[in-house]
């Protein structure tokens, strides 16, 4: 059974709400998707049996189920656990934005481009 909450790494919390709180994102909700989002482009996973803390439930991060179906299509290795596999794409996701934010390399145009 897969999980019905997601969260983060203590660090990687922190680093969602600077995020927020420095206006890059309106929301950690916005932030959260967005890391999942990044992390699937640039092919990046945490690795499994990270310690993550609750902040989310999934019915307010994937309302429409998204979300869920699109780590279930294009993971074979998520199909049974979707959520639990998009906590370890967003924490991977989370860290490659802190990278770019704190270089001051972080420009959203450039993230999704076809380079």
């Amino acid at each position: 059974m897969d999980t019905v909450t997601v969260g983060l790494t203590a660090e990687s919390h922190v680093n969602i709400q600077r995020l927020k709180d420095e206006g890059v994102f309106a929301d950690m909700l916005d932030a959260y998707r967005f890391a999942v989002g990044l992390a699937i482009k640039r092919g990046l996973l945490a690795p499994e049996g990270i310690k993550t803390s609750t902040i989310f439930n999934v019915g307010s991060l994937d309302r429409d189920g998204t979300i869920k179906d699109i780590v279930s299509t294009l993971f074979v290795e998520a199909e049974s656990r979707p959520y639990a596999f998009t906590e370890r794409l967003a924490e991977a996701g989370i860290k490659e934005l802190m990278q770019l934010y704190n270089s001051g390399q972080l420009r959203f145009a450039d993230l999704f481009s076809n380079e």
